[in-house]
């Protein structure tokens, strides 16, 4: 029959391999996520640049709406003008 300071370290060896695991997992979602973030990055980035067209302007103007000036309005649905 093992001692009590047996039973506690391989209580703790199991805790240790426990987290090692969980540790190994959260960084490969964590790897995933970045190099998602990254894509995404890129992917704005193009947009952006088409958006202006390589001029500098300010991606909002030219939107449907100037800056300073509220939002455009949806179309009232049929019926209720």
């Amino acid at each position: 029959m093992p001692s009590q300071a047996e039973r506690r370290l391989i209580d703790l060896e199991m805790k240790f391999a426990f987290q090692e695991r969980a540790l190994g997992e959260l960084d490969e979602q964590l790897r995933w996520a970045l190099g998602r973030l990254e894509r995404l990055e890129r992917r704005l980035a193009r947009a952006e640049e088409r958006l202006v067209g390589g001029t500098g302007a300010d991606p909002i103007e030219g939107v449907g709406y100037e800056r300073g000036s509220a939002a455009p309005q949806p179309p009232e649905p049929e019926g209720r003008a």
